[in-house]
């Protein structure tokens, strides 16, 4: 039991307590004892299973406190789940150093306490779920460094307080959940610059005033409930507000009044809230019949002005114009992706880092490209994959958008892609230089044959499994990515760390040419009768959902 990696019994009725056996399984990878009837302690024994990167004791009968030493569980990458039991306390102090975590779930306990300030690290966690506890105090503002952060409940709780501004850097969430609780105030005007929210829930609370006219800049908003608040006054009728009135999620029961609810406010309310600001967007928006003409006016403009820049750029400067259009082959769609990415290296600052990319910096050649090494940045080492002329034709269509893609890769056993250059003619990737080379190499080259040391061994394929889990959830999330998974697509960095590298993001017709290329492989060496070289690789490919 001691090599065992992974450990799953979820969904049975296994009694009694979580046997310290266990944890003598020190190369344990996932421990999933979700779902079943166990009770008693989590043991302190726990915190030796220093490789874990999933943890599930979900929907048990534990008791008692968190124990401390699940912070030593540094390897934790994935979930941490001990939802649905009865575990008393607080957020132990450790928990700082689960920074690679990507979901933590305590919901469904008697935790109480304040939220601890810990979350200064959590660069990687994408959902937290703390609710149906008994929290008090206020929102940490060590919360504003889960700049990753998709999902946040914290309903049914007694947290107190105002939402503070802190919050508003959290850009990438989708789902917030405040209600149950008893924060007051108003609700903040800067929740409209969350752009990417599709849910908020912050019923069953104490707000006050009315609704920040923000609210409106949230294209993906399909859930908003404020029910059961002190809100009150003036509310303009504009769609986003008649949407949630019709959906039932606001009333003007809790003093909200105006022509969205078909009734007019007292002096006192059109005094306190229908401000100058107010009068004036009201009054905009009853002169909005105008909107399309005087948008149609401004689009007539804009086109006739773009057609003399080409007109000037083709007769005056008719070499950038002819890189303009080559550029424009890419999709529109990536194009608009990486308006906004500041990029980090030029051209020219690849041209400096390789010298004109001479052939004495190159470390590696492929059928598609050629690898070079230089010197980018604070004088780091970086690895610079250019794309031959061949790859170019059949990569620059999804070029842009795919970089898009795999730039969302963040994974300490994954090749992480630190920025990408497109020119005429010529496609590049910059990732970090990894100093001890390939696992191809480090086990079969006769120079290196003695390099690796059996523990390293070891801790090289739990660090390739670690990585291939994150990136079946990646895959699942956000889009399917494959790679060639051989021995030369495994970097080792200055410690030994394995990283997965070659990834692409695979397209619907991808899956059955990958299937069909494997079954040719092997129906040929079946026939030719040959054993393959240590080199031949098996395409890996995400599972769907």
């Amino acid at each position: 039991m001691q090599y065992l990696t992974e450990l799953v019994l979820h969904n049975n009725q296994f009694t009694g307590s979580i046997t310290t056996s266990i944890t003598s399984a020190i190369y344990l990878v996932m421990l999933d004892l979700s779902y079943n009837e166990i009770g008693s302690f989590i043991p302190d024994s726990i915190g030796r299973l220093s490789f874990l990167a999933h943890l599930s004791f979900s929907n048990n009968k534990l008791q008692g406190t968190i124990p401390q030493s699940i912070g030593n569980l540094t390897s934790l990458a994935a979930v941490l789940d001990l939802s649905n039991n009865s575990l008393t306390g607080d957020i132990p102090s450790s928990f700082r150093n689960l920074e690679h975590l990507q979901k933590l779930d305590l919901s469904g306990n008697r935790l109480s306490g304040s939220l601890p300030d810990i979350w200064e690290k959590f660069q990687f966690l994408k959902a937290m779920d703390l609710s149906s506890n008994q929290y008090n105090g206020s929102i940490p503002t060590s919360f504003q460094s889960l700049l990753n952060i998709q999902y946040l409940d914290l309903s049914h709780n007694f947290l107190n307080g105002t939402l503070p501004i802190e919050l508003s850097k959290l850009v990438k969430l989708s789902v917030v959940d405040f209600s149950y609780n008893n924060f007051t105030g108003f609700l903040p005007d800067w929740l409209g610059d969350i752009s990417s929210l599709s849910y908020l829930d912050g019923s069953h609370n104490g707000f006050v005033g009315s609704l920040p006219l923000s609210l409106q800049n949230l294209s993906y908003l399909n859930v908003f409930d404020v029910s059961y608040n002190n809100l009150s006054g003036y509310l303009i009728d504009i769609p986003i507000f008649r949407q949630f009135v019709e959906s039932g999620y606001l009333d003007n029961e809790q003093g909200l009044c105006g022509p969205i609810f078909n009734t007019t406010c007292s002096s006192a309310d059109t005094t306190d809230t229908e401000s100058e600001t107010y009068k004036f967007l009201k009054s905009a928006a009853e002169k909005s019949q105008y909107l399309p003409l005087f948008t149609l006016a401004i689009f007539g403009v804009g086109v006739v002005l773009l057609l003399v820049l080409c007109l000037f750029f083709q007769k005056c400067q008719p070499k950038l114009f002819r890189e303009l259009l080559e550029f424009c082959d890419l999709e529109v769609s990536s194009m608009i992706k990486c308006c906004g990415r500041k990029k980090r290296f030029s051209y020219s600052d690849l041209c400096s880092a390789t010298e004109h990319f001479c052939n004495r910096n190159i470390i590696g050649v492929g059928h598609q490209c050629k690898v070079f090494v230089g010197e980018l940045g604070n004088d780091e080492k970086h690895a610079i994959k250019v794309f031959n002329a061949n790859a170019f034709k059949e990569i620059k269509l999804h070029f842009l958008e795919d970089c898009n893609v795999l730039a969302e890769i963040q994974h300490e056993n994954v090749m992480q892609l630190q920025d990408w250059c497109y020119k005429r003619n010529f496609l590049a990737l910059v990732h970090k230089y990894m100093p001890n080379g390939d696992l191809y190499d480090a086990l079969y080259d006769i120079e290196v044959v003695n390099f690796l040391t059996w523990d390293e061994r070891l801790g090289i394929a739990l660090d390739v499994a670690n990585g291939l889990a994150y990136l079946h959830r990646f895959s699942k999330e956000r889009r399917r990515v494959c790679c060639q998974l051989c021995p030369g697509n495994i970097l080792l960095d200055e410690y030994c760390r394995a990283k997965i590298a070659g990834l692409r993001v695979l397209r619907e017709s991808d899956t059955t040419l990958l299937m069909e290329d494997v079954l040719k492989k092997r129906q040929h060496n079946k026939k030719q009768d040959i054993v393959q070289s240590p080199k031949d690789f098996v395409n890996y490919i995400a599972p769907g959902e």
